[in-house]
């Protein structure tokens, strides 16, 4: 399963970063190592950071590993807040799916999604415009019509 999400992540990211003109093989390289400390450790984001050590990962594909996650640090680049964006919007979508609540759209979804992370400043400092944001929604939005 983390395998799937993980391929899921990394794909939805590439094309997205493409859609914007952003980094794409990065953005997808982040996609596809958001969540590799999962197979190490609780603390799934740090031991993420010490496998991309141990592999001498790059310094920005770090930074997607420790800023994907809403609940760690802030994206600080287009392509960390891609990886969250994917991340956030594919296990929300598939949560709702697996629970059977088909009250929500995944239009809607993605809306909300969209807002609470504009209304939390949650990309502030990630380099996105206005242009970008309305261009990754509507992305998401025509990949998981419902």
């Amino acid at each position: 399963a983390l395998y799937k999400h993980s391929i899921l992540i990394g794909d939805l990211s590439g094309r997205a970063a493409n859609i914007i003109g952003a980094n794409e093989a990065l953005a997808r390289a982040g996609g596809y190592y958001h969540e590799a400390g999962k197979i190490n450790g609780k603390n799934y984001i740090e031991a993420g950071l010490k496998l991309a050590d141990d592999y001498s990962f790059p310094e920005d594909l770090k930074s997607i590993l420790r800023q994907h996650n809403i609940k760690h640090d802030k994206p600080t680049s287009i392509e960390s807040a891609i990886v969250m964006i994917s991340d956030n919007v594919a296990s929300t979508i598939e949560y709702i799916e697996k629970s059977g609540e088909g009250k929500f759209t995944s239009d809607k979804v993605i809306d909300n999604i969209f807002r609470m992370r504009m209304d939390k400043g949650t990309f502030d400092d990630s380099g996105l415009s206005v242009k970008d944001f309305k261009l990754l929604k509507e992305f998401y939005q025509n990949e998981y019509k419902s």
